[in-house]
């Protein structure tokens, strides 16, 4: 099976995240239902889809105050040098 991003479609270029199903509404605690899924760099960033510790990661991109800001440029500058699961190409373990 071929991953794609769960935005736009895409199939390459894909990092993990834990996306909100948007098939299932908040539940008797508030919650919303995650899933695991994969974005690409476009929708991770441009299309507002992820948050990072509560924060768009566009916002995180652009605050420089932002706790998540350094780790957000790693991510657009190198995005391909980071594997599915967000470790550095070539990272052990």
């Amino acid at each position: 099976m071929v991953r794609k991003c769960h935005s736009c479609g895409e199939t390459k270029g894909l990092k993990a995240i834990e996306a909100i199903d948007c098939d299932i509404h908040k539940n008797e605690y508030g919650n919303y239902g995650w899933h695991k899924s994969a974005i690409c760099k476009n929708c991770f960033f441009d299309e507002c889809a992820c948050e990072m510790d509560g924060h768009l990661a566009s916002e995180c991109l652009t605050d420089e105050s932002c706790n998540n800001h350094t780790k957000t440029i790693q991510y657009y500058n190198n995005w391909n040098g980071f594997d599915y699961h967000w470790k550095t190409k070539g990272e052990s373990g």
